[in-house]
């Protein structure tokens, strides 16, 4: 498995981080700034394999009864974002109502000639 993300220069929302969640009640985070690569059953099914590029691998094993626990235990160990304040979301339902009401104008004009 490998993805790659745009960094921190680029318009790209989303980020790769090299953690997973089995569901055996644990999750696995690869602490590396580089290029990690994750190899998923790829010689046995139930086996997972990370490798990086150097002399050394830090990694984390992260237990939990519930998903929900292991991503708190994550997000402990590395930070939690802040909740962006309230008039941020304003901006993305207004432009999304914008667009919807003025695709409904448009097949509503369609439909009646």
């Amino acid at each position: 498995m490998w993805n790659q993300d745009g960094g921190t220069s680029t318009d790209q929302a989303y980020k790769c981080v090299p953690f997973y969640i089995s569901n055996r009640g644990y999750g696995v985070y690869v602490h590396h700034t580089g290029e990690v690569e994750f190899d998923v059953a790829a010689n046995k099914v139930s086996r997972v394999g990370a490798s990086v590029i150097g002399e050394s691998l830090e990694y984390y094993l992260i237990y939990g009864d519930r998903p929900l626990d292991i991503l708190e235990r994550y997000t402990a160990l590395t930070g939690r974002p802040s909740l962006p304040p309230l008039w941020s979301f304003g901006l993305w339902r207004a432009l999304s109502r914008l667009l919807f009401g003025q695709s409904l104008t448009l097949m509503q004009s369609r439909h009646r000639s």
